[in-house]
């Protein structure tokens, strides 16, 4: 007779001086992070993660908000500096330390609701114009691969610059290009192609970071993996049907 046994895994959170303080870089990103004018109050799921792990580890934090192309010079300069979320890739994967994938997501292709094209995969892209923006990890990987992107100062700049023809196609990532679609009222003029690949969002901190604060930080995200925290603060943000 077989008997079921009941595995229990704890994950060990190192203990670290209360002392301690972490400074966040967030550039915006709907649902990611959100300013919400006049008040200088940032929401957003990054924003609610970081804020839950930082409680459970009892330190301080700070979240200063800036562009992405800034958030990589802020991170490297500061021994206790991380930005969330960041598309790993390969020229920034050596000069800063990557705290396990803290979500997987979808880099989606977007074209015009009117444009009968309709392309099934990323190598029927190669002739069009791709918008991303400045210093993205997706955007930088497909110009090192010799497709032709256009980079925006800001990737909610995009849905505009597609509708107006000045790009072909947008890639970007599912969660954030679904939620500027809605928000901007496009769902009629935008359309998902299909999904370019699946990567994870990582939490990326400075290269010398003490160990120990990295492996408290991903103990504890691990941790809110499994109590389910993260599913419930990802739910707050899933889109209303059209």
């Amino acid at each position: 007779m077989w008997r079921r046994s009941l595995i229990v895994v704890i994950y060990f959170v190192p203990l670290i001086a209360s002392a301690t303080t972490i400074d966040f870089y967030f550039e915006t990103y709907p649902p990611w992070l959100m300013l919400n004018p006049p008040s200088t109050a940032m929401t957003g799921i990054a924003v609610e993660e970081v804020t839950e792990m930082m409680r459970r580890a009892k330190w301080e934090f700070t979240i200063e908000h800036t562009s992405q192309a800034s958030s990589y010079e802020h991170v490297r300069n500061n021994i206790t500096g991380c930005s969330f979320p960041v598309f790993r890739h390969e020229a920034k994967a050596t000069l800063y330390t990557w705290v396990m994938p803290m979500a997987e997501e979808n880099w989606v292709a977007y074209g015009r609701s009117d444009d009968h094209r309709n392309p099934k995969n990323l190598a029927e892209l190669k002739p069009y114009v791709i918008g991303s923006y400045l210093k993205a990890g997706s955007g930088t990987e497909l110009a090192a691969r010799g497709f032709n992107i256009e980079f925006s100062a800001r990737d909610e700049d995009n849905p505009n610059l597609l509708i107006n023809k000045r790009l072909d196609y947008w890639i970007t990532t599912e969660i954030h290009g679904d939620y500027m679609i809605q928000q901007l009222g496009l769902q009629k003029k935008i359309t998902k192609q299909f999904v370019v690949f699946r990567r994870g969002l990582n939490l990326m901190c400075n290269l010398n970071m003490d160990k120990k604060l990295v492996e408290t930080m991903s103990a504890i995200f691990k941790e809110m993996e499994l109590d389910g925290t993260n599913e419930k603060i990802l739910n707050k943000y899933k889109l209303s049907p059209p």
